[in-house]
């Protein structure tokens, strides 16, 4: 269902601020909490004054705070209504409620890969000399699987534990990433959020692009970086899901090999050689 807040919200993006920008994200993102909310709080999760939060809410034409609730009160009961049938056909052990639901967050995707950031990231991506992936706990499979996988379409992608490792990749002198373009893929979900914001400041330290994969709760990554792309986590599952998560790494592979097909062809026909020879398919 169409919310003519987020619409509001979304026309006026190009006009915003760095600042309000944030807000703007953080409200689009957490829409359903935002009922909860005071100026004050609003500001507090955004790292923005309160002044920033009440003339981002009048530059987008709301009266304050309380406006902004009011509007989104609009909607409030019908989402309510369709989260409350989505949790009964679960309950009553539908499968197709938790298809739709993982459906409805694929299909979100489209409005991360509409914006201009997502051209931009997939150019970086191609142009790196050198790529390093990381995730933590939960996601740190997903991570590794997506290093290999864009590794077939580019080379130089090295995925990199932080906990085990301790960024030693990093740690001068280093000869093969000095003087290079590097760039750090951070694939994130909110409670790891300490370990990798601090990733993101050594990476940024040393000079790196970086690029974030996340939930619909991060807030912290813009401070670092502008390419950060959102997968929404919360679809009706008992535990958070990883489906919308794994499909927007699906589609940067494949915008990474579009850039450069030839080499992407390539690499590809030249593994196959390899494989042969090492009598693995």
């Amino acid at each position: 269902m169409n919310n003519p807040v987020t619409e509001i919200i979304r026309s006026n993006m190009p006009r915003l601020t760095k600042s309000e920008e944030r807000i703007a994200r953080y409200i689009l993102n957490n829409e359903a909490q935002i009922g909860l909310e005071t100026g004050a709080s609003l500001a507090a999760a955004t790292q923005v004054s309160e002044i920033t939060v009440s003339r981002f809410l009048y530059k987008l034409g709301f009266r304050g705070i309380r406006d902004l609730k009011e509007q989104l009160k609009l909607t409030r009961t019908e989402t309510l209504i369709e989260s409350t049938e989505r949790v009964m056909r679960l309950l009553s052990g539908s499968d197709s409620a938790m298809i739709e639901g993982e459906s409805q967050a694929i299909r979100k995707l489209s409005s991360q890969i509409a914006r201009p950031e997502w051209q931009q990231m997939a150019t970086r991506l191609s142009d790196a000399d050198r790529i390093f992936v990381t995730g933590f706990q939960t996601v740190k499979g997903m991570a590794e699987d997506f290093a290999r996988r864009l590794g077939v379409v580019r080379d130089a992608v090295r995925f990199i534990a932080v906990n085990e490792g301790g960024l030693v990749e990093w740690a001068p002198p280093a000869e093969s990433i000095e003087g290079l373009k590097n760039l750090l893929v951070l694939i994130d979900i909110m409670p790891y959020a300490r370990e990798a914001e601090l990733t993101c400041k050594i990476a940024r330290r040393r000079g790196f692009d970086v690029v974030v994969f996340t939930d619909e709760y991060n807030n912290w990554a813009y401070s670092h970086t502008d390419l950060v792309f959102h997968a929404e986590s919360k679809t009706g599952l008992f535990l958070e899901s990883t489906a919308s998560l794994n499909s927007i790494l699906n589609f940067v592979v494949h915008a990474v090999a579009e850039r450069n097909p030839e080499r992407a062809r390539a690499r590809i026909d030249n593994w196959m050689v390899m494989t042969k020879e090492l009598d693995m398919f």
